[in-house]
């Protein structure tokens, strides 16, 4: 068995609490809510290649756990999102490349026991793989072929991983609503003063 980083439980709760983060006086959207987490995920599609090769860690913490490849991703679909809203392209690009620059911290400071270990975060400018020395998170146990990758994702060490992070973000996402949710009512009483 191999382990690998983190889990979508912690990488989707920080895009959570990064769109919480953002939202003001606006109606929950849930179309950016959606993207905001598919994106905080995304460099974790590196497992489609290695699934289709029958190794589904094989290409894992590769190119797509680069900073080039998240601020790329983070510009388009920034631009995709102002020019639905008619505007905001520096808000979506930040968020969206926020979001990606988190799930590589996220990953940068977890337990990484399988090689090679760490992460491509200089990605095409350099092939070196970078981990913390410190260690935050803890590890994922999961399969190294395609027909005990599902099968080993849910075991007790991982289902501890998956509280831990639980118990850790969500309290971070909550704090961020509260804030968001005061400095909504500050605005509104602003506005309502003039």
């Amino acid at each position: 068995m191999e382990d690998v980083i983190s889990t979508p439980i912690g990488h989707s709760f920080c895009g959570a609490a990064a769109y919480l983060g953002i939202r003001r006086k606006e109606r929950w959207d849930w179309t950016l809510f959606f993207w905001v987490l598919f994106i905080s995920n995304l460099p974790d599609i590196d497992y489609v290649p290695g699934f289709i090769a029958g190794k589904p860690n094989l290409f894992h913490h590769g190119p797509t756990h680069s900073v080039l490849f998240v601020i790329l991703i983070g510009l388009v679909v920034g631009f995709a999102f102002s020019w639905r809203e008619g505007g905001g392209f520096r808000k979506f690009g930040f968020l969206f490349i926020s979001v990606g620059l988190l799930h590589l911290l996220l990953d940068y400071f977890t337990v990484d026991r399988s090689f090679p270990y760490g992460e491509q975060l200089f990605w095409p400018f350099s092939g070196a793989y970078f981990l913390s020395p410190v260690t935050v998170f803890r590890d994922v146990a999961k399969g190294s072929t395609n027909s005990d990758f599902f099968r080993t994702a849910f075991n007790p060490h991982n289902l501890i991983t998956g509280f831990t992070e639980l118990a850790v973000f969500v309290p971070m996402t909550l704090a961020t609503l509260w804030i968001s949710l005061r400095k909504s009512k500050k605005y509104d009483a602003k506005f309502e003063n003039e």
